[in-house]
């Protein structure tokens, strides 16, 4: 497992860190000559290629199959709280 800072992925929404996190979501490291740094693979079985700093790229791919994947990412800093909020009934 590669353990990461998630402020490096500036370019993925909040949510989709928490996702991450809570292992509703995938992160996968790609190997160095890839067109892309990263891959994220949602509960759906959907996949996007992502940047060295989160960014979506091109998909070099339509299957993820056809994708080498080297390690699981995770991250090293403390996680955000979960917003709350406060359904109040009148």
């Amino acid at each position: 497992m590669k353990m990461m800072n998630s402020a490096v992925l500036v370019g993925l929404p909040r949510e989709v860190l928490h996702l991450i996190r809570d292992g509703v979501y995938s992160l996968y490291s790609l190997p160095p000559d890839a067109s892309a740094r990263y891959v994220l693979v949602t509960n759906r079985g959907e996949f996007y290629f992502l940047s060295a700093d989160g960014h979506p790229q091109p998909r070099g791919s339509s299957s993820l199959d056809d994708v080498e994947l080297e390690q699981v990412v995770g991250f090293s800093d403390p996680a955000e709280p979960h917003g709350m909020q406060m359904n109040w009934a009148v």
